[in-house]
């Protein structure tokens, strides 16, 4: 999947090979609030989709929604996407815990704090989907 989208984070081989987490889409890890539970992320300048269309945080947000809370964007049915991976969804505070207050800027809303938010934003589900082109 890597091919053919960019996750908010990613990895790269560290010291003796050990992955290490990377900024990818996002121009740097996440931004953790005091209290752990606001997890910001600001997007790459420049970012394109094949057609040439920028990326923007609200690409980042709806497909975030459509994997983890699909009745969200997609109406009442279907409730769970079918094989889809919801592991956002434990940790965010609902649909309403995905933010994308400006082009460039995600914000993810969490029930309880979680230092290890970057490893869910390397997830596949933080690929940006256009939700005219789904």
């Amino acid at each position: 999947i890597r091919l053919l989208g960019r996750s908010l984070v990613g990895y790269v081989n560290g010291r003796s090979g050990v992955p290490e987490l990377v900024p990818d889409l996002a121009e740097s890890l996440g931004e953790a609030s005091d209290d752990g539970r606001t997890w910001t992320y600001r997007l790459r300048r420049g970012v394109l989709f094949d057609d040439g269309t920028p990326v923007t945080s609200e690409d980042v947000r709806y497909a975030v929604l459509r994997s983890n809370f699909p009745g969200s964007v997609y109406g009442p049915e279907p409730e769970v996407v079918r094989g889809g991976p919801q592991y956002l969804a434990q940790y965010l505070t609902g649909p309403d815990g995905v933010e994308a207050p400006d082009p460039h800027t995600v914000v993810f809303r969490l029930k309880e704090p979680f230092a290890g938010f970057d490893y869910l934003a390397a997830l596949p589900t933080t690929i940006p989907v256009r939700a005219d082109r789904d």
